[in-house]
């Protein structure tokens, strides 16, 4: 049994036979209606509040949710005094040793908007709600609600989901996120994975089961839009169970492993790749069962526990039968087998099919209710079945005769499987003595030997639910494992019409389960004004109806007696918390007839739901019909009131409820200073001092309005030019307007340009999407542009990435900056900040600069040319940061002890018989006919990592239209390695179409080839040059971040690492400036790049962590290569760089797995 494993599924996972293929589309979204609709939460709400305060602490209860009674008020939690520094939770959301409103946490004790607070005593920080990530926020979603994973303290919620988690390196713990193993989660973005690590303890095993659900409350996979593949890895990242789809009607997945053994698993769920783009949520439901073998206990998946690890004793050192006992003949019919004694499961029997027609049959006792596994195996073994044997495998009922169950070859090869699981008859087996009948598949052979094995998979009356069993055990419980029924169970049972879960009256279900308050609808009730009528209240008023005849609409007139907040939400007959066998679709109208909301199914599964904030007291329509214009033959309509403006207490959507700045609709009265911003402010931060940025009239402090007109370069021109470093408020209005702004340059600058919302710096709130454009003299020509790259939806163009080099080295003059909105977002309110990364003639070298000030540097901020500056500039040959000659590269900076190539080298041959061997770091001059090849042979008196790179006549470049190829063959002329077709690139190689070889090779000798690519056209001169690496070392761990970074590593150097987990490897490197990097992969091991067991990922990261340059495949095989020299790199990223410390991370590519994942390497690096 250790090797079987079994892996079960609501449905078998799809094999290369038996795929199925579904055109998934795009579900639709209610839009417009005033409500925005919320996927997977399928909650639509119609409110125009934006702002959900908690209550203070000792304020007064919430009201309940899916049926449940509201809570009472809370009198705060004993020994909770706010403003004492110590956050009495959960009385208090923050304490921050004050009492003052504005600091972000409140007078109260409670997070005010746009501030996320942590620690106690609380430390407070803006920007909450901005959509980016800072201070003691743990998550910023944009928004300011809770329920949504991430609160409105921008702090993620219990049970959620903690990002990145996109990775097996960034997996986070599953039961750490949420005890209880349901975790909800988001495929967002499209294309999104979320990866958790699951462990069985040491001396344990485990049995693990996951299951995708949809929505928020993970019940059910009712919905289509939640399409998931679930995948599971071992601790060295191969996959050992994977599913798509339960079934046609159902896209959510489920997962069964036994018998893990102990160990890191990791459990990985993204969008199914049958289905089309889209984003989700979605709950994870994650059971980790487990037991220690030796303890004496028997949990599942034990066959056996006898109290110690000690194999021979009929019980082996993993808990597996390892002492069959053997069957006695005769042995034919059940009668004879009763005349054995019977056998007692957990039981693993041997026999053999002798002589042809052979039927072995075994009794059994079953001493409560069970559920049975029976299956054959080879001899010896819990796993395997050789060719030849093939059996039938049959369960026999108590009178010995009827067959509740049979099989053929369901176990490996041809053996037999009967499992509960998927057998019926196999499970409830009632007290008493059963057989299991063995033969042979076709009677026409015998068996020589076979292991039966015979297994309880669930037992009443152990303690431990398993199988089709409700409970084992405890209240409610009956001797067959089946509930006994009990109103307040929460499932609807006989004489019950509900069953919310509890045994009190008053919720709409009473303490007998039946429906509370019900107002059946009164027919004909077709139109608004023949609508049965009643009236909201806390508990709730309850309407039954039927849609009858077929396509029937039912009204119903809702008395709301006052500014609150209304849930309305159907079930079926049985009443809140069941909807079975109903899909309705429910509107709201309003006492004149206007849809304020709509909904189809954001309740219980095919229920409705809609919650709205009611303007005014009144009489409101609720509109209810079948989804498909269809027939209902009962359902319940509840109308509840959550929240009613004017009791004291602040409560579902209400912004406040009584007090000075509280208005009659419940919603703040807007004062500048209250920390939030309201028009005509575009600022609040809390308080009305000046000198923060926000002046005492909430404007923003050094901020210049906008001029209008200003869509044209000359609208711009006469509004006067920005200055750089200053600070505008517009606004996009109206619809379709376009600001245009003159920006003045008085010297060579690097330009920065970025908007925010109205606030001003490091906010973009919702409603704010901007695009922006940086324009050339004449006002049309766009040098560079910008949607939604800073922060939030708001436009970032930066000099200092490849998006913005166009705003590199401006000239001086007049440019024009156009800001532009959307249409979906007509009046959006902005702030334009203009700033410069770097100013030529300031004395700080910033931004794209060579220099700023001083002897070498014009008035430009380029370099003047100098041969000994380290850097290669035309007309020099080389440059290696020094005037002295005999070094390789002279004083006048041109090479020095080139050897030229000796003809005729077409064959090893030849090149042996000249005297030119290449036995260490060498340069050699050669050139190439027609369809001719260059052999150089190569002496390594050591293992060695060398690069072999071809140039053109200055050794720095391949200028001149050169292509060429590289090959290293062994003594026997075996190929080696060759730049051609064994990556993603054209060619793996060096600049241009010239080649490069990085390769670590034994000692020995080689031969180095070099030809024209392709066989094509004569190179008159063209360089190759040998250059033996030095070692670095080895890595260090850990080393997995830049703070842990091993190094620095220098030039023309190379590291052995190793990748024995899935972790980040990085290595800093110093590199001076104005130099380019080439950072390679090769083999550290036995397995080369060419065998295709290195699948790794290469990036190169800069001194703030951000990924400037990447690749995956582009080196030898699967091996990586950055590359940023040459006139025109490879990697732009890695090219010509500022001086400063950059970092080499390496990992295994996204798509590794097995063995190809973790491997050993060598990482060269040349700096130039």
């Amino acid at each position: 049994m250790a090797a079987l494993a079994v892996m079960s599924a609501t449905a078998p996972s799809r094999g290369p036979s038996s795929m199925i293929f579904h055109r998934r589309t795009a579900l639709p979204l209610f839009l417009g209606l005033g409500a925005p609709a919320l996927i997977g939460c399928e909650l639509l709400v119609a409110v125009d509040r934006s702002k959900i305060d908690e209550p203070a602490a000792g304020s007064g209860g919430e009201a309940g949710e899916n049926g449940e009674a509201g809570g009472g008020g809370g009198g705060g939690v004993p020994g909770a005094v706010c403003g004492d520094g110590a956050v009495g939770a959960p009385a208090e959301a923050c304490d921050d040793g004050n009492r003052t409103a504005g600091d972000g946490c409140d007078p109260g004790c409670a997070i005010e908007p746009g501030f996320a607070c942590a620690g106690s005593p609380s430390a407070c920080t803006a920007g909450c709600g901005n959509g980016a990530l800072g201070g003691a926020e743990t998550c910023d979603d944009g928004g300011d609600e809770d329920g949504d994973c991430c609160s409105r303290a921008c702090q993620v919620e219990p049970g959620c989901e903690v990002e990145p988690n996109d990775g097996f390196a960034s997996a986070k713990d599953a039961f750490s996120i949420a005890p209880d193993g349901r975790i909800r989660a988001f495929i967002d973005p499209e294309g999104d994975v979320d990866v958790f690590s699951v462990t069985v303890p040491d001396g344990a095993l485990g049995r693990l089961e996951a299951e995708t659900l949809d929505g928020p409350l993970g019940t059910t996979c009712s919905s289509l839009g939640v399409d998931t593949y679930v995948t599971v890895v071992d601790g060295r990242l191969e996959t050992i169970a994977d599913h798509d789809d339960i079934d046609e009607g159902n896209y959510c997945s489920h997962l069964v492993l036994e018998k893990l053994s102990p160990g890191e698993y990791l459990v990985s769920v993204q969008i199914s790749p049958a289905a089309e783009p889209a984003t989700f949520d979605y709950t994870l439901s994650l059971t980790l069962d487990t037991s220690v073998c030796g303890d004496g206990a028997l949990e599942g998946p034990e066959l056996c526990d006898d109290g110690n690890t000690v194999g021979g004793d009929g019980c082996s050192a993993a808990c597996e039968l390892d002492t069959p006992l053997p069957e006695v003949e005769p042995n034919d019919t059940a009668a004879e087998a009763d005349a054995r004694a019977a056998l007692r499961p957990n039981a693993l029997v041997s026999g053999a099919i002798a002589p042809l027609g052979d039927v072995d049959v075994f009794a059994f006792e079953v001493p409560s209710v069970a559920e049975i596994l029976l299956a054959t195996f080879s001899p010896g073994s819990l796993s395997a079945c050789v060719q030849g044997a093939d059996t039938f495998l049959q369960l026999l009922d108590v009178d010995g005769a009827t067959v509740l169950a049979s099989d053929d070859d369901s176990g490996p090869e041809a053996c037999s499987l009967i499992d509960a699981s998927v057998a019926p008859w196999a499970t409830q087996l009632q007290p008493g003595t059963y057989y299991v009948a063995v033969e042979e598949f076709s009677s026409d052979a015998t068996i020589p030997g076979y292991n039966l094995l015979v297994v309880f998979t669930a037992l009443c009356g152990d303690g431990v639910v398993e199988g089709a069993e409700a409970c084992d055990g405890g209240e409610g419980c009956s001797a067959a494992c089946a509930r006994i029924q009990v109103c307040g169970d929460g499932v609807v049972d006989g004489a019950e019409t509900c069953d919310d879960g509890d045994a009190e009256s008053g919720d709409g279900c009473s303490a007998a389960c039946e429906l509370e308050g019900t107002l059946p609808e009164v027919e004909p009730n077709d139109a608004p004004e023949q609508a049965t009528a009643g009236q909201a209240t806390a508990t709730g008023a309850l309407f039954t109806a039927s849609i009858d005849p077929q396509g029937e609409i039912d009204y119903f007139a809702v008395e709301v007696p006052g500014v609150a907040d209304l849930d309305l939400e159907t079930f079926d007959t049985s009443g809140p918390r069941s909807c079975r066998d109903v899909d309705t679709v429910m509107q709201l109208l309003s006492p004149e007839g206007a849809v304020m909301a709509e909904d189809d199914d954001g309740g219980e599964d095919a229920c409705s739901r809609i919650q709205a904030a009611i303007p005014a007291p009144g009489t409101y329509l609720v509109r209810v019909e079948d989804y498909g214009s269809g027939y209902i033959g009962g359902y319940t309509l509840r109308a509840r009131t959550t929240a009613v403006c004017g009791d004291g207490r602040v409560e579902g959507l209400e912004e406040c409820d009584g007090g000075p700045a509280c208005g009659p609709a419940c919603q703040r009265i807007p004062v500048c200073g209250d920390g939030l911003i309201d028009d005509p402010e575009v600022c609040d931060d809390g308080n009305t001092g000046g000198g923060d940025g926000c002046d005492a009239a909430c404007r923003l402090e050094g901020a210049t309005a906008e001029i209008e007109p200003n869509a044209t370069p000359a609208e711009a021109d006469a509004n006067g030019a920005v200055a750089p470093g200053a600070l505008v408020s517009g606004a996009i209005e109206p619809e379709g307007d376009v600001d245009l702004f003159a920006v003045q340059l008085t010297t060579i600058s690097d330009l920065r340009l970025e908007t925010f919302d109205s606030s001003g710096p490091d906010r973009c709130a919702g409603g704010v999407d901007t695009a922006l454009a940086l324009l050339a003299a004449d006002g049309a020509t766009v040098l560079a542009s910008d949607d939604d790259g800073g922060v939030g939806a708001c436009s970032l163009i930066d000099s200092t990435t490849p998006g913005g080099a166009a705003a590199r080295r401006l000239s001086p003059g007049t440019y024009y900056v156009s800001v532009r909105g959307f249409p979906e977002l007509p009046g959006a309110r902005y702030t334009l900040r203009v700033s410069l990364d770097a100013s030529c003639g300031d004395g700080v070298r910033e931004g794209a600069e060579e220099c700023d000030g001083g002897a070498l540097c014009d008035t430009r901020c380029e370099r003047v040319a100098v041969c000994g500056d380290g850097l290669l500039d035309a007309p020099e040959g080389c440059d290696d940061g020094n005037a002295a000659g005999g070094d390789g590269c002279s004083a006048a900076c041109q090479l020095e002890a080139v050897t030229a190539e000796i003809e005729p080298n077409d064959t090893p041959e030849e090149a042996r018989a000249s005297e030119l061997v290449i036995a260490g770091d060498a340069l050699v001059a050669a050139s190439l006919a027609g369809g001719d090849r260059d052999v150089f042979p190569m002496r390594l008196p050591v293992a060695s990592v060398v690069r072999l790179e071809v140039f053109d006549g200055t050794a720095a470049g391949c200028a001149g239209g050169i292509a060429t190829t590289l090959r290293v063959r062994d003594a026997e002329g075996a190929l080696v390695a060759t730049d051609e077709g064994l990556s993603d690139a054209e060619v793996a190689g060096g600049i241009g179409g010239c080649s490069a070889l990085v390769l670590a090779l034994p000692a020995g000798d080689y031969d180095i080839e070099a030809a024209s690519r392709d066989g094509g056209a004569a190179i008159p001169l063209y360089l190759l040059q040998a250059k033996i690496l030095e070692s670095a070392g080895a890595e260090g761990e850990p080393n997995g971040t830049i703070a842990e970074a091993n190094g620095p590593i220098g030039s023309d150097v190379f590291i052995a690492g190793a990748r024995t987990s899935d972790d980040f490897d990085v290595y800093a490197v110093d590199l001076p400036e104005g130099r380019s990097i080439r950072a390679e992969i090769v083999e550290g091991g036995a397995e080369t790049c060419e065998s295709l067991e290195i699948d790794s990922r290469l990036s190169l990261l800069d001194a703030e962590g951000a990924l400037i340059a990447d690749d995956d495949d582009g080196g030898r095989g699967r091996c990586s290569l950055v590359d940023g020299t040459g006139d025109a790199p490879r990697h732009p990223g890695a090219h010509a760089l500022p001086a400063g410390t950059y970092f080499l991370r390496v990992r295994a590519a996204s798509g590794a797995s097995g063995s190809a994942a973790l491997f050993e390497y060598r990482l060269a690096v040349t700096l130039r």
